[in-house]
């Protein structure tokens, strides 16, 4: 028997990849943007999905492409939200102070603007410490998520494969629900070859229990014919498949209503950060982050703006990580393959130009350049300020 799958998405319009010309240019066109179209297949197809959408991504949707808000509120019976922060950050590297501004901002943006909403927190790069466990479950969020696969052999052999409960400090306890990267793997060969054939195997080697994948929802925008391949994928789906949102597959002892015995508790096991600072090249910015961060409770609006876009993990990650390179076939009916590089863009130069903002601007500077320029990334940077003023 096919168990039923949660296709959980983590939506992050920052990513290293993915330029902010072309996010702009995906979300241009009103209802006939790119953006409305990767997500219309969703309704056409009647495939239901669990969105994971940074607050910055939202912020982006509501200032240039509201329609796609609307799209996703009009159709409940496929889109789920879950809880996001407001910047994809590295949480390793955030003072408790720091960790809840964005963890508070990121919710408040998906609650203001979203109506179908599970309250699970799916972390940036699987990112979470003990503390951080704690300030979620202070929240009453109902769980988070982690990826074993993210992880080192010796951790993984540790995890459990089922929903568990992880401790945090001082007693918090949150349930936590593994998700598979292997299907991830499957879900890209799929995009990258036309083929969903590798995806319906995984799901049916599965057993009865729910399957909980994971993937990076921006992909089909880094390809060419990108909304077309997530289309062949979704209508090759196997149709003995069944697609549902958490609330309907959360086992309730996970939860801690039912009368059976929970599972053992675990730590949330601390992620590598090898990737993010692989030759140590941005280690300054990092020294001058935590240096502005200590003036976090005094932060205008605007100023959590700028250090909102410093924050965000692909910061590093345009600086430290190599260009991707893969196969793929040009059409469906093409026979064979063509290399794709994806180049990162430049988000650290973004980062870095934000980061010197918000430190003149602590010394009193009135920064006329975050005004006045007109740069693809001050634009956005000036808007997602424009939305934290809306909602706070």
């Amino acid at each position: 028997m096919t168990p039923p799958i949660i296709d959980i998405v983590n939506f992050n319009s920052d990513a290293s990849c993915l330029s902010t010309e072309q996010w702009l240019a995906d979300l241009s066109g009103g209802r006939g943007s790119r953006l409305c179209r990767l997500l219309d297949t969703y309704v056409s197809l009647q495939k239901k999905v669990v969105l994971g959408i940074t607050g910055a991504t939202v912020a982006d949707m509501h200032a240039y492409n509201p329609e796609s808000i609307d799209l996703i509120n009009r159709h409940t019976d496929i889109f789920q939200l879950i809880l996001r922060p407001f910047s994809h950050d590295i949480a390793l590297l955030r003072s408790p102070e720091g960790f809840t501004l964005n963890l508070s901002l990121g919710i408040q943006t998906i609650r203001h603007e979203f109506d179908q909403i599970a309250e699970y927190f799916l972390p940036p790069e699987f990112m979470l410490t003990s503390e951080q466990v704690h300030a979620l479950a202070e929240r009453l969020i109902l769980g988070t998520f982690i990826c074993q696969e993210r992880f080192s052999d010796d951790v993984q052999r540790r995890l459990p494969r089922t929903p568990y409960r992880i401790r945090g400090i001082f007693g918090a306890i949150l349930p936590c629900i593994p998700c598979s990267g292997i299907m991830m793997h499957a879900y890209l060969h799929a995009l990258h070859h036309f083929d969903p054939g590798p995806w319906n195997e995984g799901v049916a080697m599965g057993d009865t229990a729910p399957l909980y994948s994971w993937r990076d929802g921006e992909s089909p925008l880094l390809f060419p014919n990108g909304v077309a391949r997530e289309r062949c994928w979704l209508a090759g789906e196997s149709e003995t498949i069944e697609r549902q949102f958490l609330s309907n597959a959360i086992d309730e002892r996970i939860l801690g209503t039912g009368t059976q015995p929970s599972p053992s508790h675990h730590t949330y096991p601390i992620h590598s950060f090898t990737a993010w600072m692989k030759e140590f090249r941005m280690l300054w910015f990092v020294r001058k982050i935590f240096e502005v961060e200590k003036s976090i409770a005094n932060f205008s609006t605007r100023q959590t703006g700028l250090w909102l876009q410093a924050i965000n993990s692909d910061v590093l990650s345009s600086i430290e990580k190599a260009p991707v390179s893969v196969d793929i076939k040009p059409t469906a009916t093409a026979n064979g393959t063509t290399t794709l590089v994806l180049e990162r863009c430049d988000r650290g130069f973004e980062g870095t130009d934000c980061l010197a903002m918000l430190e003149k601007s602590l010394q009193g500077d009135a920064l006329s350049y975050l005004a006045n320029a007109d740069a693809p990334h001050i634009d956005r940077t000036r808007k997602r300020i424009d939305y934290l003023k809306r909602i706070t």
